[in-house]
C-alpha cells in the first residue's frame, strides 16, 4: 500500500476498510498519521445486492450458494424441519434492544450468505439465540437483547421472558446435541422445541452474557448467553415434498 501511495501525485493518501480487514500499523518515519475510527451504516433502501459482490469479486458467492443449497437438499438433514443457525463474523451497533433491523446492514460474508439465503427463497432474519445456563437450562430465539437485571428474582422464566421461542439445539441428522445444551421440559411445561442447528465451526463474533438472580426453592445466579445468528427457517420434509405434489398436481392439470 505505501507503494502505492508513494508512485501517486496525490499529497494526501488515505483508505477506508471494514473492520474484519486485517491490516498493520507500522512506524512513521516521517510526517504525520491521523487515524479515525468510524462506522458506515447502510441505509435500508441502499444495501449491497447479490449482483454488486459477485462482479466485484469481493466474495465466492458461487460456492457458498451451492454448499447451502446441498445442504438444504439433503433429506438428513433437519428431517423434521427447524432452523439452520449462521453465526454472525462481524459486530454491529444497534441503536436500541431490538436486534431486527441488523438485517438489513449486515457486511461481509454476513451479507453474502443473507443474500444467498434470498437468491433461493429462503425466510431468513437476524435473531439472538440464547442458552439459559446455571438453574434450568434450555435455549430460545429472541429479536432483542434480554436485560433481567431490573427483575430482583425471577421465579419463572418462561413467564417471565413471556412465551419465548424455545429451541433444542441437533446435529446434522436431527440427533440432540447434548455439547451444546439440553432441553428441561419441566421449563418449557410441555411446549414444542424447535430444532436448531448450529452451521457455523465457530462462535457468533456478536453475542451477549447477562446475569439475573433465580429464584425457587435455592436463590442462586442465573446465567444468559446470547450469540446473534443469521437464522434461517428449513421446511420438514413431509412439507418439501407436499409442494411438490401440488405443483406436480398444478402442472398435470394444466
Amino acid at each position: 500500500m505505501a507503494e502505492l501511495f508513494a508512485r501517486t501525485a496525490q499529497t494526501v493518501a488515505f483508505i477506508a476498510f471494514y473492520d474484519d480487514v486485517q491490516f498493520a500499523v507500522r512506524k512513521i518515519t516521517s510526517g504525520h498519521r491521523v487515524i479515525l475510527t468510524y462506522r458506515l451504516h447502510f441505509p435500508t433502501d441502499n444495501d449491497i445486492p447479490l449482483a454488486t459482490l459477485e462482479r466485484k469479486c469481493l466474495y465466492d458467492v458461487k460456492s457458498l450458494t451451492i454448499e447451502i443449497t446441498e445442504l438444504l437438499l439433503d433429506p438428513g438433514v433437519l428431517p423434521e424441519g427447524g432452523y439452520l443457525a449462521f453465526g454472525l463474523q462481524n459486530q454491529y451497533m444497534s441503536t436500541s434492544r431490538s436486534i431486527v433491523d441488523v438485517g438489513s446492514h449486515l457486511k461481509g460474508r454476513d451479507a453474502m450468505i443473507a443474500c444467498v439465503l434470498s437468491s433461493l427463497s429462503i425466510p431468513w432474519s437476524v435473531r439472538i439465540l440464547y442458552r439459559n445456563v446455571g438453574w434450568t437450562e434450555f435455549s430460545f430465539l429472541a429479536d432483542h437483547i434480554v436485560d433481567l437485571s431490573s427483575h430482583n428474582e425471577v421465579r419463572d422464566l418462561v413467564e417471565t421472558l413471556e412465551s419465548p421461542e424455545v429451541v433444542c439445539f441437533v446435529g446434522a441428522r436431527g440427533e440432540p446435541d447434548r455439547k451444546r445444551a439440553k432441553l428441561d421440559e419441566n421449563v418449557v411445561g410441555g411446549k414444542d422445541a424447535t430444532d436448531i442447528m448450529l452451521v457455523s465451526t465457530r462462535p457468533s463474533a456478536w453475542s451477549f452474557h447477562s446475569h439475573y438472580v433465580a429464584g425457587g426453592r435455592d436463590v442462586m445466579m442465573g446465567n444468559l448467553y446470547g450469540d446473534v445468528c443469521i437464522v434461517a427457517e428449513r421446511p420438514s420434509l413431509a412439507m418439501i415434498r407436499g409442494g411438490r405434489d401440488q405443483k406436480n398436481g398444478g402442472l398435470d392439470n394444466s
